[in-house]
């Protein structure tokens, strides 16, 4: 299921998120914040995520470090820093799967569980700050 989740989800970000300029300004300004982090590491040596974490930005230092090693990893690529939408929504089904298995001592329940999660509206998901920002109404790929 994870292997069809992440076949489904790269070419779409690929051809549909990736080419263009993120619509809302937070998700260009972690992106910019995460990208200076993984140029900073590279110059500067691993110690600077210290720093980051002592003097973190108003909005939380999480994203901005994990973007910024995936970044570090892959490269400047808007692809990797989305990949953080991919796992964290493979570790919510995963963990939603065990828990129910482990509370009620049947594996159906859990896949039931997990087909309730991905039968529900996820495109706005709140809270997502790495959302993939949809292209506007009407515009067509060429």
């Amino acid at each position: 299921m994870v292997l069809l989740e992440a076949l489904i989800f790269y070419p779409h970000v690929i051809t549909q998120i990736a080419p263009y300029y993120p619509t809302n300004s937070d998700q260009a300004g972690y992106f910019n914040h995460s990208y200076r982090l993984a140029d900073e590491i590279r110059r500067q040596g691993w110690g600077v995520m210290l720093l980051e974490y002592l003097q973190p930005p108003a909005t939380g230092v999480s994203f901005v470090v994990e973007g910024a090693l995936l970044a570090y990893v892959f490269g400047p690529l808007r692809t990797a820093l989305l990949s953080l939408n991919l796992m964290y929504f493979i570790a919510l089904q995963l963990v939603l799967f065990y828990a129910i298995r482990a509370r009620t001592r049947d594996a159906g329940l859990g896949w039931v569980a997990v087909a309730l999660l991905l039968s529900a509206a996820t495109r706005r998901a709140a809270g997502a700050v790495w959302r993939i920002a949809f292209p506007p109404r009407g515009h067509r790929l060429r």
